[in-house]
């Protein structure tokens, strides 16, 4: 019976190291900027398209945050596909 030589383990490579994001904007500066873009445009509301568009965002941010945390305040109304106003309190 023959004995196989196990093979030399490589040297593990070195850690990459990950760049980290860095936010363009503080925390809670996106809610401020969104609030005052619909509060400007009045009682026909802005589609999330133009907001991206008028605010320099990304579409799929300002959807994400319409879904989730845009839900949540009260004065925001969706009108329509892709569409909000804000009712004044």
């Amino acid at each position: 019976m023959k004995v196989q030589a196990k093979a030399a383990k490589s040297p593990k490579p070195d850690k990459v190291v990950k760049s980290v994001k860095k936010r363009k904007a503080g925390r809670g500066q996106l809610k401020a900027r969104i609030l005052g873009a619909l509060k400007s445009a009045g009682s026909e509301g802005m589609s999330i398209k133009a907001m991206s568009e008028k605010l320099n965002a990304n579409y799929k941010n300002l959807y994400v945050w319409f879904v989730t945390t845009g839900k949540k305040i009260g004065g925001v109304k969706k009108i329509g596909p892709a569409r909000y106003q804000f009712q004044g309190a």
